[in-house]
């Protein structure tokens, strides 16, 4: 028996019946859900199970192969399956069932103006204003520039720049693709109609489900057909080409000013070709783009919600964990992709708990908040110890940049938490690893290895800007053996923190 199993009541932990329904593509029963998860959670799953339902086998899914529902699922059961050390309220799970509706659902600004009037009609105007903030807009415009911008067309991907890609975000023809001017109500109807589809199609999965009480699935029933006719009543109630062709204004503006080449946060853009100038660009819009927008919301203009600010926080950085738990690949790129994604959310999330607390601090729902944000950079941690451990008996030359690199990352993550903070995850660890929502056989072989990074820390940690933690986990150990350096690698050398 492995001494993390006598600790406290750990082996109640974790409660699968719900994550284990949700994987295997059931719903997991109201009385079930109430009993292990909470009665207020069940309206809120079964809208993101539903909303989310597959419509064919081969659909897309997460990064590790799980349908896409199992990322709401676990993102809104995982506080009560694992007994970790914060918990959501009603009005939490409820912005979890959409967090990444208008995202995962539709690529045109007018589709996510669809979907967020849907969850507006489902949960009421102030969620319908969280939606907004929860989904990232700017992603619409990165693609469609990436995919169909004219220069990029001539040039070729591998030899763009960032004038390239500022030319072509100013093109009228881009424009008019991302305001979708020629059928700005169709877009609309598609996805509401594609919503209609998953969830008759979900329902029809539950009334064919042999262990589920006909009680409730007459209950679960009613909840579908209601949320069927808000959305047969969205294609009623379209919104303007006005407000869209506004809101993609905006996104171009802000775009602009984002990836200004006088901004000096841009000065890595130097030399860059490529996919590398693609990665940097979506990445400066993930950060300064979209939560720039998140905190100015929340922070600065005044904006009155019915419920705690705080709880957008604890959505966004409980999504974040269980976005750095499971990447699923060994590609560099993508590696560093999410990677550099949760060391933005890290520090966005930080940032504006700090501005929030003067006015929540010391409230539950900021206390979950923060205790969610602490979790979610234990689960970076994790992720980083995870990967060393994974490619630590890989003999292929290939891995020893790899390893290299997330050895790397471990020194950034420390220099940004602290050593207490390590301490305090290697405590985890050892002793209560369902805090980390990790059975004890994962810890026990996670320990070493963990114990083994920390001796090989550098005496001395020094912070780095925010710039250079992106462009270092962007651009890190770009090279294989025997190959020369890449024009970001040459760059961050001149800079003097390659």
């Amino acid at each position: 028996m492995s001494k993390q199993n006598k600790i406290g009541k750990q082996e109640e932990f974790p409660r699968t019946r719900v994550p284990h329904a949700i994987k295997d593509g059931r719903h997991p029963g109201i009385r079930t859900i109430s009993e292990d998860i909470g009665g207020e959670a069940v309206v809120p799953l079964t809208f993101a199970l539903a909303t989310n339902a597959p419509l064919k086998l081969n659909e897309a899914k997460r990064d590790n192969g799980d349908p896409v529902g199992t990322h709401y699922g676990d993102l809104m059961t995982r506080d009560r399956v694992w007994g970790l050390p914060f918990s959501q309220s009603p009005s939490v799970l409820i912005m979890d069932s959409y967090h990444d509706l208008g995202e995962d659902r539709t690529n045109t600004v007018a589709g996510m103006f669809a979907a967020q009037k849907f969850v507006e009609r489902v949960y009421g105007e102030d969620h319908g204003v969280v939606a907004h903030l929860l989904w990232n807009w700017y992603r619409v415009l990165s693609k469609l520039v990436e995919t169909k911008g004219p220069t990029i067309g001539k040039v070729g991907i591998e030899n763009i720049t960032l004038d390239t890609v500022l030319k072509d975000i100013s093109d009228k023809k881009i424009f008019g693709a991302l305001s979708t001017k020629n059928r700005p109500g169709q877009y609309q109807k598609n996805f509401l109609r594609d919503e209609m589809l998953r969830m008759n199609c979900y329902g029809a999965r539950i009334q064919g489900q042999e262990d589920l009480p006909d009680k409730e699935k007459n209950e679960l029933m009613k909840s579908l057909e209601g949320w069927i006719k808000k959305a047969e009543s969205g294609e009623r109630s379209l919104v303007p080409y006005e407000s869209i062709r506004k809101k993609s204004d905006e996104l171009v503006e802000k775009t602009r000013i984002v990836l200004s080449p006088r901004d000096k946060n841009n000065a890595f853009f130097q030399g860059l070709k490529g996919a590398d100038v693609i990665r940097g660009i979506n990445m400066r819009l993930y950060d300064d783009g979209y939560f720039g927008d998140m905190e100015a919301t929340l922070v600065q203009s005044g904006l009155a919600l019915s419920y705690a600010k705080s709880n957008v926080v604890q959505v966004k950085a409980g999504d974040g964990a269980g976005n750095i738990r499971i990447i699923g690949t060994d590609d560099p790129d993508e590696m560093q992709k999410h990677y550099t994604k949760a060391e933005i959310r890290n520090r966005r999330i930080g940032q504006v708990l700090t501005h929030l607390l003067r006015k929540e601090g010391g409230t539950p729902d900021y206390v979950n908040a923060s205790a969610t944000h602490a979790w979610q950079m234990q689960q970076y941690l994790y992720r980083i110890v995870q990967d060393t451990s994974r490619f630590s008996g890989e003999a292929d030359t290939n891995y020893k940049d790899r390893r290299a690199w997330i050895g790397d990352r471990f020194v950034y993550a420390s220099e940004r938490l602290g050593r207490e903070f390590l301490k305090e995850f290697g405590k985890k660890l050892e002793n209560a690893p369902h805090h980390l929502a990790m059975e004890p056989e994962v810890a026990d072989v996670l320990i070493p290895v963990f114990k083994r990074m920390c001796a090989n820390l550098p005496s001395e940690l020094r912070p780095k800007s925010p710039i250079q933690e992106m462009v270092d986990s962007l651009f890190a150990r770009k090279t294989e053996p025997g190959r020369a350096e890449t024009p970001a690698m040459a760059f961050r050398t001149r800079l003097g923190y390659g």
